[in-house]
């Protein structure tokens, strides 16, 4: 045996061979079993290589990480997998870099050489005997599972590689199948604020350009923090204006909200700027977050129009008034009520758990549910928000990031002093 493995070695003209794979957060981080001492030594389990697959441990320095062997003990013929650790629109991804040695390649030839040959012989043998095919048939299915053991582990990395690049909206997903999503407004800039919302189990949160202070670079750096902890980052533009939509998705975001739409014809201009062709008219360009810097390539409109989430806001007496109308619009997924523009628009600002708001809402909720559509609002409080999901709401923002930290500042004070 060590004969062959020795012919076969020396029939490869280099002394090893690097693959260069990608493989998701989703794929890797959560395969981390636990961190062992020294400090940023971790053990994971890496869903390729000759299976069953097994443990290895490594170190992380920085934002790149080394595999250096198998936990069982003894050396890995796979000793040097390392890469580097960066986040992309809807989650983070690890470059794999993996290292395959001359004798590796030479046992993979070994293996491939005689299960095929084993493989043809079986073929060949019920061809010429058909009567003997009840014998030979699972050696032959038995040796073309070994063949795929060697192979699918390079196919499903290239699957993974492809995926990541264009992630799946959950978001948009957990909508679509009549879950309840909860949200919070964000107006700091600091992204540890976003990584806490993920953390703390929301959703999603708005990043408010709208009342809030954000610069585009801010926000763009929030939606990197919101896709490391799994939240969906919305993007809430200051009106209904192409370029500053167009803007909120390229930076990566998970959607656009769109403020004070008031009728069919603002919702049809917000659905037009958000979508690319055929859909809309979206400005077009591949090097952007969005685009991942021109790493997707170019088919990647239709997917970017089926992963954009699209919220409009009804704030004013003529949204309610043109709501039958505004439902109609086809690619708007949430129909969003705002509850302290409406109790403006109506004379009494700030009122908004007045009954006449209320029973405006409420109305409105009825009318967006039967057209197919998802309603959505702000609540101030757990109570509120209930209330709002019992009467079909599924799409709530909770709260405001300031808002809820000057609440939680105002209870620690109180309870210390008192």
């Amino acid at each position: 045996m060590l004969k062959i493995v020795k012919f076969f070695r020396s029939l490869i003209p280099f002394e090893s061979l690097t693959i260069t794979t990608s493989l998701t957060f989703s794929e890797v981080l959560h395969r981390l079993d636990e961190v062992v001492t020294p400090p940023k030594l971790f053990r994971v389990t890496l869903p390729f290589g000759p299976p069953p697959a097994k443990p290895y441990e490594g170190t992380i320095s920085g934002n790149t990480f080394k595999i250096s062997r198998i936990i069982t003990g003894r050396n890995s013929f796979l000793p040097i997998i390392e890469g580097d650790i960066h986040s992309q629109p809807f989650g983070c991804s690890i470059k794999i870099r993996l290292t395959l040695h001359k004798i590796v390649l030479a046992f993979m030839i070994l293996w491939l050489w005689t299960t095929g040959s084993i493989g043809m012989f079986a073929l060949f043998a019920w061809l010429v005997e058909p009567s003997v095919g009840p014998i030979f048939l699972p050696i032959l299915g038995m040796f073309i599972f070994a063949w795929l053991l060697c192979l699918i582990p390079f196919k499903r990395s290239s699957a993974v590689k492809n995926s990541k690049l264009m992630r799946q909206n959950e978001l948009k997903q957990k909508i679509k199948q009549g879950e309840t999503v909860l949200g919070l407004f964000m107006n700091c800039a600091y992204p540890a604020f976003m990584e806490i919302c993920g953390h703390a189990g929301f959703d999603f949160a708005v990043i408010d350009m709208e009342h809030g202070p954000l610069h585009p670079l801010a926000a763009e750096d929030l939606c990197r923090a919101a896709d490391c902890v799994g939240i969906a980052p919305i993007v809430r533009v200051r009106k209904n204006d192409g370029p500053q939509i167009q803007r909120a998705l390229d930076i990566g975001s998970a959607g656009v909200q769109i403020p004070q739409i008031e009728s069919k014809i603002d919702a049809e201009i917000a659905v037009k700027s958000a979508k690319y062709s055929p859909l809309g008219a979206r400005g077009l360009s591949f090097a952007t977050r969005a685009g991942r810097y021109t790493a997707a390539g170019v088919d990647i409109t239709d997917k970017l129009n089926e992963e954009s989430l699209v919220v409009i806001h009804i704030e004013g007496k003529g949204g309610i008034e043109n709501l039958a109308e505004i439902v109609t619009v086809p690619h708007i997924d949430v129909i969003f009520l705002g509850p302290y523009d409406l109790s403006q628009s109506i004379g009494i600002p700030g009122q908004v758990r007045d009954r006449r708001v209320i029973d405006m809402m409420q109305e409105a909720v009825q009318t967006i549910r039967k057209a197919g559509k998802a309603a959505g609002t702000f609540a101030d409080n757990p109570e509120i928000a209930k209330q709002w999901i019992d009467a079909g709401v599924q799409y709530v923002a909770v709260g405001v990031d300031v808002a809820v930290f000057l609440r939680a500042c105002q209870s620690l004070v109180k309870a210390v002093r008192n």
